[in-house]
């Protein structure tokens, strides 16, 4: 089985539970330290899915690794890879497929309210995922949807909290 190929942006990321999660599975892995300089891999024929985790930067932010990102994620999702995006990753993924990543007027940073859309409890129904939960967020910019994107978790503070595009 091809690994999935997972982001890390900065030395303070890391990919935390993720990790544990697939190799419970027999998921194999492999990471990619953006923070440690290590370059961005342009191919994706050698993965079965990419991960792009946070960072305390902004993804509108001019650094050159960002852009090399916002490319790989755009050839992924034209040739049907899987992405997951969280936090910073999911505004490179809308950014990639269209979307606008903008500040937000004030910084959230503690526990805020998660609810899944209509959508999403249809989705998730036999997964045990709660209607609604509590996470720790910690946010200076908010994403829009990119067009044709189903929301699948919304925000009270920040709107727009994960989607799906395509399959």
């Amino acid at each position: 089985m091809k690994p999935v190929r997972i982001f890390s942006h900065a030395t303070i990321e890391h990919p935390g539970y993720l990790c544990e999660y697939l190799e419970k599975r027999g998921v194999c892995y492999e990471k990619i330290y953006i923070g440690l300089s290590e370059p961005i891999p342009k191919q994706i024929d050698d993965v079965s899915g990419l991960v792009f985790l946070g960072s305390p930067v902004s993804v509108n932010d001019p650094l050159p690794w960002i852009g090399e990102e916002v490319a790989l994620i755009r050839i992924a999702s034209q040739a049907g890879v899987p992405v997951l995006g969280i936090c910073f990753g999911g505004q490179l993924i809308s950014k990639a497929l269209g979307g606008e990543v903008s500040a937000v007027p004030t910084m959230q940073i503690g526990w805020h309210r998660v609810a899944l859309s209509e959508y999403a409890k249809d989705l998730f129904t036999s997964s045990g995922v709660l209607d609604s939960y509590y996470a720790f967020e910690w946010h200076g910019d908010t994403f829009s949807l990119p067009d044709g994107a189903l929301a699948l978790f919304n925000g009270g503070c920040i709107k727009n909290q994960g989607f799906l595009h395509r399959n």
